[in-house]
This record gives C-alpha cells, sequence and structure tokens, in this order.
C-alpha cells in the first residue's frame, strides 16, 4: 500500500509454499488482504487504510526488505469488480 511512501507488512510464512494466492477486497475505507496456500481457506494478512471515495490503482509487487531478493513469477492476476456496501444498499432501496 502506498500513501506517497510505501508501507510494508511483514508476515512470516509458517512454511515456503512453491505457490500462494492473494486475495485483495476493498471495503470501503480499507483494503482486506487475505494469502491462501491452496486457493480454499484464506487468511487475513492485514487490512490497509484507503480514502473514502478515491479511486485506487492496482497491480502487483514483490519485494525483499533483507538479503538478496527472490524470483517471483506472477500468473493468473486479476481485477473484479465487486459492488460496494453503499450500492448493495442502494439497490435494496430501489426493488418495488
Amino acid at each position: 500500500v502506498t500513501h506517497t511512501t510505501s508501507d510494508w507488512s511483514v508476515v512470516e510464512l509458517d512454511k515456503a509454499p512453491q505457490s500462494i494466492w492473494i486475495k485483495a477486497v476493498r471495503r470501503l475505507d480499507a483494503v482486506e488482504v487475505s494469502y491462501s496456500y491452496d486457493d480454499k481457506r484464506y487468511t487475513m494478512l492485514r487490512t490497509c487504510w484507503l480514502q473514502d471515495r478515491c479511486p485506487v490503482m492496482v497491480g502487483l509487487m514483490g519485494a525483499s526488505p533483507d538479503g538478496e531478493g527472490f524470483e517471483a513469477t506472477f500468473e493468473g492476476f486479476e481485477v473484479k469488480p465487486l459492488p460496494d456496501a453503499r450500492r448493495l444498499e442502494w439497490a435494496k432501496r430501489q426493488k418495488p
């Protein structure tokens, strides 16, 4: 997450998997970031603050805070628009 400068969430995983799934979901003024080893059970990694009612840019990045770095391959990246809480409430009020 970058607000002028990037911040880091450093969480040690219990194993070094061959692959990992990352899911980020915007919730009004925050993004919930979770990870999974199997794309079925997700564990929340962090909640990131975002300015409410403000567009964002989305992308991928890998970084190594220590050491000589690592190689990373990103596969299957996609962005899916989801209705937010305000839109869902508005839709409920539109039904006769």
